[in-house]
């Protein structure tokens, strides 16, 4: 039960746009890795229509405060970066190419993460160049494919001062 001095935080809706459902099914995952250390990195075959990658992690207490998914293509493009910082109180999404990196997006709603409490994050493709991302089942951010598209993905991969619990890949 929570403090009464702890902010409660409650996810967004989704966007007027999104054809993301407010809640996840139960999915029926392919591959499963368990206590993974960070920095991890695992193949996969693209991220096309339904796939779904679902990371469980644990944000750590450190200077740099912070950790990235991001899914990757074979010549190390980042197609989707996904990047909570906890010492900004920020979610930043982009995309890095061989041109560099794209501009940040930095939705505004309230940060949801705090230092060494367990997070499920699931990245699920629409099949309409976008990924939806939801924060413990409730929705948290809806990312446009830029210029390189996610069935081009090789690999998920984790990193920063996070503790990775599991990976699981649909």
């Amino acid at each position: 039960m929570p403090d009464d001095n702890e902010a409660s935080w409650s996810p967004p809706p989704p966007p007027a746009y999104s054809s993301a459902p407010p809640t996840l099914p139960i999915p029926q995952f392919a591959r499963e890795v368990f206590n993974v250390s960070a920095p991890a990195e695992l193949p996969m075959d693209g991220f096309n229509y339904g796939n779904r990658i679902r990371v469980v992690v644990q944000p750590l207490l450190t200077d740099e405060g912070g950790f990235a998914v991001n899914l990757k293509d074979e010549d190390d493009n980042i197609l989707l970066h996904f990047n909570p910082r906890l010492t900004e109180e920020a979610v930043v999404f982009n995309t890095y190419d061989e041109d560099g990196w794209q501009y940040e997006e930095r939705p505004t709603f309230p940060f949801p993460f705090q230092a060494l409490r367990v997070y499920t994050i699931d990245f699920t493709s629409t099949g309409r160049n976008t990924v939806v991302i939801y924060l413990n089942g409730q929705f948290l951010h809806e990312f446009r494919e830029r210029q390189l598209p996610f069935d081009d993905a090789s690999s998920v991969e984790i990193k920063g001062d996070v503790r990775i619990h599991s990976i699981h890949m649909a």
